[in-house]
């Protein structure tokens, strides 16, 4: 009987460890949300436009091999082109998706990657960079390193974003229709 009772017991266990380790792994691949910060200085080759600046909003969804992605920007010439390169800071790199243009400073869309693209993306975000083009800046105008959303103070449409504060994201819709929503918990019911 005791030992009908331990193999029970230990079958038991066994079932809840696995269906741990099931779910850490879809946590571990759930959609991760990234963010840039453009500006022309942070162009390479340079210069870029020193008046220009951007952000872009950037979701990797490795199961479903796709980035979707919000751009804005101001102060820009006519974009022609936007792309997430891979390159860290300070380097110029090759292109690894290719992002629908901000034609009239916004643009939003999702593209499918490459498998192994969104899987680098994802464990290191510090090694790709989002950059938009113009015709006066053929190399690129504006230009930012991807990192973890949150992880920086942003301006979201008037809205200060600042690392304490918490940032939802609400995907009820579609993956690319991204509503940001601010979060007052963390600084006691009032808008920083």
């Amino acid at each position: 009987m005791r030992y009908a009772r331990a193999v029970a017991v230990t079958a038991g266990l066994f079932a809840f460890a696995v269906s741990a380790a099931a779910a850490q792994q879809d946590e571990q691949r759930a959609p991760q949300q990234f963010s840039a910060t453009m500006t022309g200085s942070n162009e390479v080759p340079g210069p870029g436009d020193s008046d220009g600046s951007g952000m872009a909003m950037v979701t990797v969804d490795r199961a479903k091999s796709q980035v979707c992605y919000e751009i804005t920007t101001s102060n820009l010439s006519q974009a022609t082109a936007a792309h997430i390169h891979r390159g860290e800071a300070g380097v110029a790199g090759p292109p690894v998706v290719t992002l629908k243009t901000p034609t009239s400073g916004q643009s939003k869309d999702c593209a499918q990657v490459d498998e192994d693209v969104a899987e680098d993306i994802v464990e290191h975000p510090g090694e790709f960079y989002v950059n938009v083009h113009t015709a006066d800046h053929t190399s690129g105008a504006i230009r930012g390193q991807l990192q973890a959303a949150g992880g920086m103070m942003h301006d979201m449409g008037g809205m200060k974003q600042h690392p304490t504060d918490t940032m939802r994201h609400d995907t009820t819709t579609m993956p690319h229709d991204t509503i940001m929503r601010h979060d007052t918990t963390s600084t006691g019911g009032r808008t920083p």
